[in-house]
């Protein structure tokens, strides 16, 4: 049973926003976004492609306002999954260069941290059963609300860092958690 599991953390600042490779010379994206709030480190994550590992970028940089967070050697084929801690600015310039094959693309996200901190381990899901084991700091007294499927709603809430959840069918899943 193969099972992709997919983690949100904190709020959307920007995206998710697809980049895609064209034919020809490399492609070059610039794109502006703002940000009200500059005082927190946020996460930026790209996906290499899609879901099922297909269309992934060979070789791609990153320009985070004037700073090359990803160099081109940072993708392959094999890469699902970069992420970088970025400082936000009022006004954020993003500069992507791709090459690769036609149709080969990255979507990108930036994400504003929880009030506290959140750590997510994924153990090896064995027929169906994934374990979920988290660490979080920041706060007292911790609860920790799952929705193991993506939809909305929070299946569980409980004080314990680590949960066990069984998945009845083959497919992705976008877990969230609430802190």
């Amino acid at each position: 049973m193969l099972i992709t599991i997919s983690v949100i953390y904190g709020a959307v600042v920007f995206g998710p926003v697809s980049y895609y490779r064209t034919t020809g010379a490399p492609n070059d994206y610039d794109t502006t976004f703002l940000a009200y709030d500059t005082t927190v480190a946020c996460t930026l994550v790209i996906i290499n492609g899609d879901d099922t590992g297909e269309h992934r970028l060979s070789a791609a940089s990153i320009e985070f306002n004037d700073e090359e967070i990803i160099v081109e050697r940072d993708f392959n084929e094999t890469v699902e999954t970069i992420v970088r801690v970025v400082t936000l600015q009022s006004e954020n310039d993003l500069h992507l260069r791709l090459r690769s094959g036609p149709g080969d693309f990255l979507t990108m996200n930036v994400h504003r941290p929880c009030d506290a901190f959140v750590e997510l381990t994924i153990d090896t899901v064995i027929d169906g059963e994934a374990r979920f084991t988290t660490t979080a700091g920041g706060w007292g007294d911790i609860t920790y609300s799952w929705d193991f499927e993506g939809d909305g709603v929070y299946d569980t809430t409980t004080t314990e860092p680590a949960i066990f959840h069984i998945y009845e069918e083959t497919d992705t899943y976008l877990v969230k958690i609430k802190v």
